[in-house]
């Protein structure tokens, strides 16, 4: 008796486990399921099936990066990154030698009460010396550092190179292709409205459109007192390329935009560690590793973009899968609701089905959809959201059609 028993149990753990996979291809299986097996395996397929649909766009969400707003050409953005930390590391000279500023802006992450972090601009600090503000630096509280780059005009139709002429052609013209701000009261409030200003081609502090207002086509950061905003744009186009928000929540108390010049690189096995004023001098022993300490800044202003953005992230991440979810969950209650509906014609084989019936049904059809959305969307990050209601709804349909003949 024992040995029938247990052949019994085997046989039908068999029969389950093979119920369950025909399920994931077969309608038939589906009806089978629901109408056998108890209310809970149906909770446990819906809820598990709603899980493994929203996984793709957890998944994305979480491998975001904030410094992925800038593009891979990114339009002397590093230059213009890297001359800003020399600027204000009062490393810049004029044509003269003598140093643009008469002291060092200080830019550093302090701790604040209300927000838990703020960057402030201090110019008395122990240990540091010749501290200047923003103001000092760059004529007021709300100028903006700016980077310019000159570039040869081409010689006009019918004029030679080099051929002396009243036009500008063949001399250096400078041009602006990006500004920093750096706003040390403004709260995020405020960043946003100077933030907006900024990208109409406006003067941050105004509001309102002026005749001769010309739209904004020069890349930019703003730093706030609690948070910072940057908007990209091709040299000459005023459509913007992408934006970017973030705090100082994540960066360390004490962290300076002044030390994102310093890099450490790696040459024959042994740390080499450069600074702003290792390039300054062209004779100097560590000017041979310019280029990687270009790159080594840019890194590191893509580290700081990426810290800044964890706090949009997170919450972000949080509102996107709360709302995925209830979509999912909502669809799968509604599409339980077809089923019974499309069961429901006077001569339809099916319309002893109840309520509870049909619902146990489409729950076990959801699997196979939340699969397909699992491996599309990992595939294709535009089906991340979609493709669950798509697949979900061809199921259905392939089921009321071939399985229910609900004209029958």
């Amino acid at each position: 008796m024992a040995k029938v028993e247990k052949k019994k149990k085997n046989s039908r753990a068999k029969n389950n486990v093979k119920l369950f996979f025909k399920t994931l291809v077969n309608n038939s299986a589906c009806i089978q399921a629901g109408r056998e097996k108890p209310w809970y395996a149906a909770l446990i397929i819906f809820f598990l099936s709603v899980i493994i649909a929203v996984i793709p766009t957890v998944v994305s969400l979480g491998n975001a990066y904030g410094s992925s707003f800038i593009p891979t050409t990114n339009y002397n953005m590093d230059v213009a990154l890297q001359d800003f930390v020399k600027d204000i590391n009062n490393l810049k000279v004029n044509e003269e030698g003598t140093p643009l500023h008469t002291g060092k802006v200080l830019l550093t992450v302090a701790e604040d009460e209300e927000y838990g972090k703020r960057l402030e601009n201090p110019v008395e600090v122990e240990g540091e010396e010749n501290l200047i503000s923003w103001a000092d630096a760059y004529g007021s509280s709300t100028s903006p550092y700016v980077h310019t780059y000159s570039r040869v005009s081409a010689p006009e139709e019918g004029e030679e190179e080099g051929e002396e002429s009243q036009s500008t052609s063949g001399l250096p013209t400078t041009y602006r292709d990006f500004e920093i701000y750096f706003f040390a009261d403004a709260d995020n409030a405020e960043l946003h409205r100077y933030y907006s200003n900024l990208a109409a081609g406006r003067d941050p502090l105004r509001d309102e459109e002026q005749e001769g207002d010309v739209a904004r086509s020069i890349s930019f950061i703003a730093f706030g007192r609690y948070s910072f905003r940057a908007q990209l744009y091709k040299p000459g186009d005023t459509s913007a390329l992408s934006s970017y928000a973030g705090d100082y929540l994540s960066l360390e108390t004490g962290f300076t935009l002044n030390d994102l010049g310093n890099v450490t690189i790696t040459v024959d096995e042994k740390d080499i560690a450069l600074t702003p004023q290792d390039m300054i001098d062209p004779e100097g022993e560590y000017v041979i590793y310019f280029n990687q300490w270009k790159e080594g800044v840019f890194d590191n202003f893509k580290e700081m973009f990426d810290l800044g953005y964890i706090t949009n992230k997170n919450t972000s991440w949080w509102m996107t899968t709360v709302i995925t979810l209830s979509i999912f969950i909502i669809l799968g209650l509604f599409m339980g609701l077809v089923v019974f509906l499309i069961t429901r014609g006077k001569r339809n084989p099916f319309r002893y089905f109840t309520f509870f019936d049909a619902y146990k049904i489409n729950a076990w059809v959801m699997l196979s959809p939340s699969l397909l959305t699992l491996i599309f969307g990992f595939i294709m990050s535009q089906l991340a959201l979609v493709g669950f209601v798509l697949f979900f709804g061809m199921r259905i349909m392939w089921m009321s059609m071939r399985s229910l003949r609900p004209t029958a």
